[in-house]
């Protein structure tokens, strides 16, 4: 619950920052995307409703295309941050391959010359 206060307090405090601007709301409260956006309206109304905050034009007035823009933008960021997780995985199997087939050129390495230097010495016979 502490960390459903601390966004509620978040997102009454950067609407009121920033009169209203959607973008710069969305950009500031943390660890939330454009599909979090319909929550944080949900907040901001209900701030407006309890008369804890002003209505601003640029939140009540916002052109559509600004959201659909941040929309765009979110779903662009999503999916490089997707692509670059597949990259790290690739490199990080790539690596952990590369490791496996060390492992054996050296388990290879010892058994030749475990088989070279280690032979059973031959007990001599004393006279």
């Amino acid at each position: 619950s502490s960390g459903i206060n601390a966004e509620y307090g978040d997102v009454k405090r950067f609407y009121t920052q920033f009169k209203g601007d959607m973008d710069k709301v969305m950009e500031s409260v943390m660890l939330v995307t454009f599909e979090d956006e319909d929550r944080i309206r949900g907040i901001i109304n209900q701030l407006i409703e309890d008369k804890e905050v002003s209505k601003y034009k640029a939140y009540t007035k916002e052109d559509p295309k600004k959201r659909k823009r941040r929309e765009k933008t979110g779903k662009k960021e999503a999916k490089e941050a997707a692509d670059t997780l597949n990259d790290q995985s690739s490199l990080i199997n790539a690596i952990a391959n590369r490791q496996a087939q060390r492992g054996k050129q050296m388990e290879s390495l010892f058994a030749n010359l475990e088989e070279k230097y280690c032979q059973p010495s031959k007990k001599r016979k004393r006279k």
